[in-house]
């Protein structure tokens, strides 16, 4: 298998699972979020939309949750990629998916809760609560930082009928 990249990604196989895992790790983090602060799905969506649309996203009703639900969907399909297309670049993040996992879902959580969140015109965008950043990494360095790192070892990988493919190129006839 030829490519152009330092290794071979096979994005076939990569996109179903980003896709699949990020909205699989959205879904797990909304109803987390919602179990936590004891609030419904719709409410933890609207919250969500309010990064982007401020208070009004609490008025927002239905449409407001649909755009809460997108944007948890993309962020985590991203995030789940982007481990992918950084371990493109460098290789060595392949090897030992847990740990690198781990600091990749923290890394993620930080970024986000910590500059992104707060930048954003959210009327909540500082949480005090020290339980609650624990909680919330914890679930970000487990649902989303090791299955991406998993995702990522896996799609360079080449399956079965790639590895005979390969041999039957090099093999003389």
């Amino acid at each position: 298998m030829s490519t152009s990249s330092p290794l071979p990604f096979v994005r076939s196989r990569a996109a179903p699972l980003c896709l699949v895992g990020g909205l699989l790790a959205g879904t797990i983090d909304v109803v987390f979020a919602g179990a936590y602060w004891h609030a419904s799905v719709p409410l933890t969506l609207r919250s969500i939309a309010s990064w982007v649309l401020g208070p009004a996203a609490f008025h927002g009703g239905a449409a407001a949750a649909a755009v809460g639900a997108v944007l948890e969907a993309v962020l985590m399909v991203a995030m789940y990629a982007g481990y992918g297309l950084l371990a493109r670049r460098h290789p060595a993040l392949l090897r030992h998916p847990m740990r690198k996992g781990l600091v990749y879902g923290a890394a993620l959580y930080a970024l986000q809760f910590g500059v992104l969140v707060p930048l954003s015109p959210a009327p909540f965008a500082v949480l005090i609560d020290p339980l609650w950043h624990i909680a919330c990494c914890s679930v970000y360095m487990l649902m989303v930082g090791i299955p991406a790192a998993r995702i990522a070892r896996l799609a360079t990988v080449p399956s079965a009928a790639e590895r005979f493919v390969e041999d039957a190129r090099h093999r003389p006839v």
